[in-house]
């Protein structure tokens, strides 16, 4: 990990992701230098990467935002995943060394990351101890992880109404923060964008289930209910 990058400030919040799962502050330094982190930091909608780049690094979000999206043949933005502070991204695609990412990477406001190289699991001084196989069953952990989170995407994407998308992103995110009240982290247009529709049709389906009943929300602050 590079000078300017301090780990006693940052090793409680990685403790929390699971790719540092049970580790020691120790631990935790030793497994950064491991997958060579690198600090960095990124203006509001600056990109992080962009789609044909190579996927040299995954990234683990600090603080801040990040966008996941790609566009349609059309050119229509869709965003695939919002990645906020300990969450990490572009796991597979590092580790698959892939030279021409089919995604934008976009910081939504100023963001600080860690990228990680995770193509470190395939040299062997890297998990020839028992801290470096922990790590890398905890990747594999994460990127599993990952793969179900994906699931969570196609329930949404399955949805043939913009209500069924709303009831369905609005479920997963009370379950996620065990509570029907809750913050999204999404305005209208970047929802929209999530949801794969119109924002104009997005606006009038959320006026209606409240109207409904349904729901109650002030900006990006919800509250579903149930009958």
């Amino acid at each position: 990990m590079n000078s300017s990058t301090s780990a006693d400030n940052i090793c409680l919040l990685l403790r929390k992701n699971l790719l540092f799962d049970g580790m020691s502050d120790d631990e935790t330094r030793r497994s950064l230098e491991c997958l060579r982190a690198v600090r960095a930091d990124y203006l509001k909608n600056e990109y992080l990467a962009r789609q044909g780049d190579a996927m040299t690094a995954f990234g683990l979000v600090i603080s801040g935002r990040v966008t996941i999206s790609m566009n349609d043949i059309e050119g229509n933005r869709m965003i695939m995943a919002n990645v906020t502070s300990g969450g990490t991204f572009g796991e597979a695609l590092n580790y698959g060394n892939e030279e021409h990412i089919p995604i934008d990477i976009t910081a939504e406001e100023n963001v600080s990351l860690l990228w990680l190289d995770a193509r470190r699991f395939r040299d062997d001084d890297c998990i020839s101890d028992a801290l470096g196989r922990t790590l890398a069953r905890n990747f594999i952990a994460l990127v599993s992880r990952r793969s179900l989170s994906m699931n969570d995407r196609i329930q949404i994407l399955s949805k043939r109404t913009i209500r069924g998308k709303l009831i369905t992103y609005f479920t997963q995110q009370a379950e996620h923060c065990g509570t029907a009240e809750f913050d999204i982290p999404l305005d209208r247009a970047a929802l929209a964008d999530y949801l794969g529709s119109d924002r104009a049709a997005l606006s009038r389906e959320l006026s209606n289930m409240r109207r409904d009943g349904l729901i109650d929300y002030t900006k990006n602050h919800f509250t579903i209910f149930t009958h």
